[in-house]
């Protein structure tokens, strides 16, 4: 698998993961139905489900366009973080660009930190 394929299946598989998270498995049907590889985190959050430890919410799961939104913002801010670009500056850049407030970015940050940990090192690894 070339470094391109790679890519390409850390973010189905960030995708896939993210949405199991919050209580939306199509992602994750979507990306065993396709054939990708079985990763160890693919496998942990599929034992999690199996056990019963990973259940779906009982409000809603957000909508696919919300959660979107959500990667299109932690992206934004794992690629500044990787340039080197402090916390405050990031969080006021990121909400400015995308129109949301200072708030939203800072609970994306939270809530997506694996993501963005995951992107920043996929990032690296980019000649």
């Amino acid at each position: 698998m070339d470094k391109d394929d790679q890519i390409i299946v850390g973010w189905w598989e960030s995708r896939a993961l993210d949405g199991a998270r919050v209580g939306d498995w199509a992602p994750l049907i979507e990306y065993l139905e396709s054939g990708w590889p079985m990763t160890m985190d693919v496998r942990k959050v599929l034992a999690k489900i199996l056990k019963s430890e990973m259940k779906k919410p009982n409000n809603r799961a957000p909508k696919e366009k919300t959660a979107w939104k959500h990667r299109s913002i932690a992206s934004a801010i794992a690629t500044l973080k990787f340039e080197g670009v402090p916390a405050t500056r990031i969080i006021a850049q990121v909400a400015d660009s995308h129109k949301v407030s200072g708030r939203t970015v800072y609970n994306v940050k939270k809530e997506y930190s694996a993501f963005i940990q995951k992107f920043i090192e996929d990032l690296k690894k980019v000649p």
